[in-house]
């Protein structure tokens, strides 16, 4: 960018910021999404071990 004339430089580093925005925020779903199928495996590896346990003879 620093090869460019001025006015071309701010827009392209204006587009720039703008994809690393929209990275982040994409970033962070992503990572929400993680946290709820972790929480999600957790409970069926629960519900897997109990079934397990009842399943087993005394």
């Amino acid at each position: 960018m620093a090869a460019l004339p001025k006015d071309e430089s701010d827009a392209a580093q204006s587009d720039v910021i703008g994809l690393v925005e929209e990275l982040s925020t994409l970033s962070d779903k992503l990572n929400q999404g993680l946290v709820i199928i972790r929480n999600e495996l957790k409970d069926l590896s629960e519900r897997q071990r109990a079934v397990s346990a009842y399943g087993k003879a005394p």
